[in-house]
């Protein structure tokens, strides 16, 4: 796997469920600070609990295969683009 940084660090004291969409910004640290490695944190705590590291080249592929079929099996493809009344 290759290595992920980050330069977001939440402010000390910060605590996540308290982030919303008008105040992340504010949560974090000042820019500027040196790079860290996350490839082996738990970077759950923004909301990405899947812990996705990976390149942005990686991700377009990833989603590029689910969405074109070649992912899944024709029968999970079909279903997953079948829309329900809700």
């Amino acid at each position: 796997m290759e290595p992920a940084y980050t330069g977001l660090f939440p402010r000390d004291g910060a605590d996540p469920a308290d982030v919303t969409t008008e105040n992340w910004r504010s949560m974090l640290e000042e820019p500027g600070l040196p790079p860290l490695d996350i490839t082996d944190f738990n970077t759950s705590w923004g909301w990405s609990a899947g812990n996705v590291v990976s390149t942005t080249g990686d991700m377009v592929e990833a989603f590029g295969a689910l969405a074109s079929g070649r992912l899944l099996p024709a029968e999970q493809h079909r279903e997953m683009w079948t829309m329900v009344s809700t």
